[in-house]
């Protein structure tokens, strides 16, 4: 019994860390094409103002919409371990 609750925990650490790295890549991408593309200035966490706010949601909901669609057309698995 306990081992299947270490293999569950496990299962979640990586799948977790695994959602991580995907949303941060897919941030860390449109940051760099927003500034790239349309002249924005990056996000200075320090010094946060509303401004920055929308372009950090922005960025957020779009890496989490194209996470999401790529799981549905089968293009990324929705979890490592199942």
């Amino acid at each position: 019994m306990c081992s299947i609750k270490k293999m569950s925990s496990e299962k979640s650490l990586v799948n977790t860390v695994y959602h991580a790295v995907i949303i941060s890549g897919f941030s860390i991408g449109y940051a760099m094409l927003s500034k790239k593309a349309f002249g924005m200035k990056p996000i200075d966490v320090g010094k946060t103002d509303m401004n920055d706010i929308g372009k950090l949601t922005f960025i957020i909901s779009a890496s989490i919409f194209t996470r999401d669609y790529l799981v549905k057309e089968g293009i990324i698995p929705d979890n490592i371990m199942k």
